[in-house]
């Protein structure tokens, strides 16, 4: 159930920092898009727990999600990071 939080909890901050910060104004879309594809990874996950369902694919699926949305976060900060 923890990880749940957390997923859930990071999903949102990249939506809520895209709004709070402008810096951040052009990551909104991808932002919303990100949260939106990880609670649907998450809600297939889920709903294939019963015998017989491909839960294994359901998993593989939210980990793909899961860590293009982390690139796509660094990849984010990468840019907002001043060049020295």
């Amino acid at each position: 159930m923890i990880n749940v939080v957390g997923i859930v909890a990071a999903a949102l901050a990249a939506v809520v920092l895209s709004w709070r910060d402008s810096r951040w104004l052009g990551y909104r879309r991808p932002a919303i898009a990100f949260a939106i594809l990880l609670v649907f990874a998450l809600v297939v996950q889920f709903k294939t727990l019963h015998r017989g369902m491909p839960y294994g694919l359901a998993n593989r699926f939210f980990v793909v999600v899961l860590i293009g949305w982390l690139i796509s976060v660094a990849l984010a900060i990468q840019r907002l990071r001043p060049v020295r």
